[in-house]
């Protein structure tokens, strides 16, 4: 059996996976690594959510000090594929707080993901199912 480059490899680089198991395999060990309480924040679904789960998981885990990565656009500074640290949670409890380091401090607020149903007669279709996440 080979060993695995990605154990070798500082944590500080982005690691790029073709499968979600893997991914989610990678997050958990660097989680666990990492001191302080583990928070959990659930989205809320409607409809059939379950299908949005290829594009953004209904858990989100996370320890301050672990590092995230933006999966849209929020401004010019913070696009797709940006990536921060968690730092906590603001104190009314509706946003994420995440450091830039070449931009700042910044709230992250919940996102809607839609679902699209692009086979009804409506050409731009409709949503389905939506998470709130």
């Amino acid at each position: 059996e080979f060993p695995s480059i990605s154990d070798s490899l500082p944590t500080s680089l982005t690691h790029i996976y073709f499968k979600r198991l893997p991914v989610e395999v990678r997050n958990a060990n660097i989680l666990a690594s990492l001191s302080g309480p583990k928070l959990t924040f659930k989205s809320s679904d409607t409809g059939f959510a379950k299908s949005l789960d290829r594009t953004i998981s209904a858990v989100l885990h996370l320890k301050p000090g672990c590092r995230v990565m933006l999966l849209y656009n929020v401004s010019q500074q913070l696009r797709n594929g940006t990536c921060g640290e968690f730092v906590g949670v603001d104190p009314n409890g509706e946003a994420l707080l995440v450091n830039f380091p070449k931009v700042a401090l910044v709230a992250i607020q919940r996102r809607i993901w839609y679902k699209y149903d692009l086979t009804l007669q409506n050409k731009d279709g409709i949503y389905i199912f939506v998470r709130n996440m």
